[in-house]
């Protein structure tokens, strides 16, 4: 998929249908959790990718709300990043799209759990907590 520079995009799960990547809060405190919540059309719903110049595939995941990133902690789960993690976005065999740290390709962004925070976990072809559809945030 080539995103379109400036343009949000939401991110929804493909096991629970309605759910897409949300900034909790809408904070841009390091450390908030991202969650997977309802679409409700706010901006901290609504990202930005911002390619990786000279990087196949590789992107920031940048909150509609300023310039702070996706990223992830130790613990694996997905937060707002300090830094600026860059994130492999990979088509998948169903059509949807893998969401996996460039650091860490054998992991991708999964939904356990409506309404829960993202977590990485070990990549598993046809996962589809760990599948994600894309599209324009105004449609």
């Amino acid at each position: 998929m080539a995103f379109q520079p400036d343009t949000p995009y939401a991110i929804y799960n493909v096991q629970s249908h309605n759910q897409v990547v949300d900034l909790s809060g809408g904070s841009l405190k390091e450390e908030t959790p991202i969650l997977g919540n309802p679409w409700n059309s706010g901006d901290n719903q609504q990202w930005l990718f911002v390619k990786l110049p000279k990087k196949l595939n590789q992107y920031y995941i940048q909150t509609a709300l300023g310039t702070a990133y996706i990223g992830y902690n130790d613990s694996y789960k997905v937060v707002l990043g300090a830094g600026e993690t860059s994130w492999v976005v990979s088509k998948t065999a169903n059509g949807h799209y893998n969401l996996s740290p460039a650091d860490e390709v054998t992991q991708a962004i999964q939904l356990d759990h409506p309404n829960s925070q993202l977590s990485l976990s070990h990549k598993t072809p046809g996962e589809k907590k760990q599948e994600w559809k894309i599209q324009l945030a105004s449609a």
